[in-house]
């Protein structure tokens, strides 16, 4: 065990070092990275390497473990490296010995490893800021920066390719392997502590001592609309909250309870643990517990959680849990049958719609393409696929009647006139708008680049999601679910207003595809080095994209 730890500690320095010399490579080129400043909005941060004798120093230390495997001679590489470095006055010698030592070493298990340490110290550097901890690390942000800086320029395109990945199917192999040397219940537990702490971080941190609300529907709808709830009493929840009735039950109560305040505070913690906890179980009956442990830690670091915290997207986001709840339900009635997982599903469904009108449309019309797909796949699902659908459409139309009925009653919008209104507002935006024009792609890349601040910029997202969408096809249960969700979503975003547009995006269930496109990448790192490397190289992806995600949510609560 001890001498894992020592050679995985070999592997982080020389991983290390390449970092720093792929900084000094990108500084020398004149990249920067677009960081939120809540001050300033989105400024440039120029990739600076944080040296000085002290960061030289530490450089030709990293370089000395794997100098060392080498033979005791190159011991003097990494101190003659460093005499060069102080007397030029320029790191270039230790970036060239870092590279060197990488060509001798085991560099494609070195990189990911010097990945984990990196992104450690910068979670440790992030913590101790938000909770007013002096801890002495060196900054290690240009590291984590320089990871994805260089995709900043093409995370538009990275997106679009996202939204087009159900075309790329039939170039998918004939059979992925999705494979993970961990099991999923201790990365649940994780993702649940991510919750957590992406949570603290905005609200119960030094960064935010007076716990003022995040968030634009945060600050513009719940808090009000509590007041309004508390002054209005139960009756008042279906005037006030006509478009996600059941979320403003819920914020009701939490007002009740905690005050108006701390009310909306508690409802920004609800969907994300929910979250993660409904993306473990969809997962775990489509891939099984390992790729669904991924997919809960994945969760609070997705576009979900950066978009749902920067919008106060609680209604959106605690409706895409339940539909994703209802999607495990529909695939064990697919599988196993029961009348009980039938009438959860229709209920979970029905809860999604409730908490929000249009996420329930979105979920509602993705499962529905789903159980069609279904019912012509496999002749053993048909029946039950078809006997949901109509289910769930009789549900539908009874629910929509209803409600208009009870809600013109009441003085208030009912769900048919929200749905109706929305449905011709997008068709006459359909309409209008030119697919790949200058105006058109002027508006998509301004919503990703402005719109919810840097929340897009994480071009892991993209690639992982676009990966796994295209890999799965249509073949199985699990890739006939996230299609044509993503086609649905693609035909939402790239016919919204450019104000929309991240809403819209908003709507596809990330941690799923991200979770099976890290699966299907271990198992082909596997194949060809094996389970450790595999390990080391998702341990890296999941700490970069949590750096990402709580350096987010420092600029949120700063």
């Amino acid at each position: 065990m001890s001498g894992r730890l020592l050679e995985f500690a070999g592997s982080a320095a020389l991983g290390a070092g390449l970092l720093l010399a792929w900084v000094y490579a990108l500084s020398l080129l004149g990249f920067s990275c677009p960081s939120w400043d809540p001050r300033l909005s989105i400024v440039p941060r120029v990739l600076l390497l944080p040296l000085g004798y002290g960061g030289a120093l530490l450089w030709a230390l990293l370089l000395l473990p794997p100098s060392l495997s080498l033979g005791r001679l190159w011991l003097a590489a990494p101190l003659l490296a460093l005499a060069l470095t102080l007397f030029l006055g320029d790191p270039l010698p230790l970036a060239l010995l870092s590279l060197l030592l990488a060509f001798k070493g085991r560099s494609f298990e070195a990189l990911p490893a010097g990945i984990v340490a990196v992104e450690l110290v910068v979670l440790l550097g992030l913590a101790a800021y938000a909770y007013g901890l002096r801890l002495p690390l060196l900054s290690a942000l240009p590291l984590h920066f320089s990871l994805y800086c260089f995709l900043v320029p093409a995370v538009p395109a990275l997106a679009l390719l996202a939204c087009f990945s159900p075309l790329l199917a039939p170039l998918a192999p004939r059979r992925a392997e999705l494979s993970l040397p961990v099991r999923g219940k201790p990365l649940l537990a994780f993702g649940l502590l991510e919750s957590f702490l992406v949570w603290s971080v905005v609200y119960a941190s030094a960064l935010n001592p007076g716990a003022r609300l995040v968030g634009v529907d945060a600050v513009t709808r719940y808090y009000p609309h509590a007041l309004q709830l508390l002054e209005g009493g139960l009756p008042s929840v279906l005037k006030v909250g006509y478009d996600r009735p059941l979320h403003y039950l819920l914020l009701y109560g939490l007002a009740r309870a905690l005050g108006p305040y701390d009310a909306v505070r508690a409802l920004a913690l609800t969907p994300l643990l929910l979250y993660a906890l409904a993306s473990y179980l969809v997962a775990r009956e489509l891939w099984g517990g390992r790729v669904a442990g991924l997919a809960a830690a994945v969760a609070p670091a997705t576009y979900t959680a950066t978009a749902g915290l920067f919008g106060g997207l609680y209604g959106n986001w605690t409706a895409l849990a339940l539909a994703l709840l209802a999607c495990a339900a529909a695939v064990r009635w697919l599988r196993r049958g029961g009348a009980a997982r039938l009438v959860l599903y229709l209920l979970l469904l029905a809860a999604a719609a409730g908490v929000h009108v249009y996420m329930g449309a979105v979920a509602f019309a993705a499962l529905s393409l789903f159980l069609l797909l279904a019912a012509a796949r496999k002749r053993e699902w048909r029946r039950r696929a078809l006997a949901a659908l109509t289910l769930q459409l009789v549900l539908a139309l009874v629910g929509l009647y209803a409600g208009e009925r009870y809600f013109s009653a009441l003085g208030a919008r009912g769900p048919l006139s929200i749905v109706r209104l929305n449905v011709n507002l997008w068709l006459r935006r359909a309409a209008s708008v030119k697919l790949f024009s200058e105006q058109w792609w002027g508006d998509f890349c301004f919503a990703i680049y402005r719109y919810a601040a840097t929340a897009a910029l994480d071009p892991t997202v993209w690639l992982l999601t676009a990966l796994a969408v295209a890999v799965l096809g249509f073949r199985d249960l699990g890739g006939l679910l996230l299609a044509p969700w993503m086609l649905l979503t693609a035909l939402l975003a790239l016919t919204a207003p450019s104000s929309l547009i991240y809403r819209s995006l908003f709507d596809f269930p990330y941690p799923l595809a991200e979770a099976v496109g890290l699966a299907y990448l271990a198992a082909l790192v596997e194949g060809r080095l094996g389970g450790r490397a595999a390990l080391v190289w998702v341990a890296a992806l999941l700490l970069f994209k949590l750096g990402f995600a709580l350096f987010f949510a420092v600029g949120l609560a700063s």
